[in-house]
């Protein structure tokens, strides 16, 4: 059951990267869709490893295991935290980039 809820997790996971993936490689210059696309999975690959590199230390500060939930409410509300800490940089991105006038 683990492996089959995966295995969609991964496959509901690439469509919805479909889009994003299909409309950058029209945004690009011509001949390097693949490098890009490339690029992409790295990045990809290297932020769920990270992800469960640090879900995993989270875990072990917070005396979390599979016999003792003590801290688990705590971890819950951390990830969610960090969730969104990634607006908190939106004003790094240029006003002319999101087409805004305001």
């Amino acid at each position: 059951m683990v492996l089959c809820g995966s295995a969609l997790v991964d496959a509901v996971y690439q469509f919805k990267l479909m889009p994003f993936l299909v409309l950058s490689g029209q945004l690009c210059p011509p001949g390097i869709e693949g490098t890009l696309f490339a690029l992409f999975m790295s990045i990809n690959n290297l932020g769920t490893t990270l992800g469960s590199f640090v879900g995993a230390g989270l875990a072990s500060m917070l005396n979390i295991s599979s016999s003792s939930f003590d801290n688990l409410l705590l971890g819950i509300f951390i990830q969610v935290f960090c969730i969104f800490i990634p607006i908190g940089f939106l004003f790094l991105i240029p006003k002319e980039a999101t087409g805004t006038t305001a």
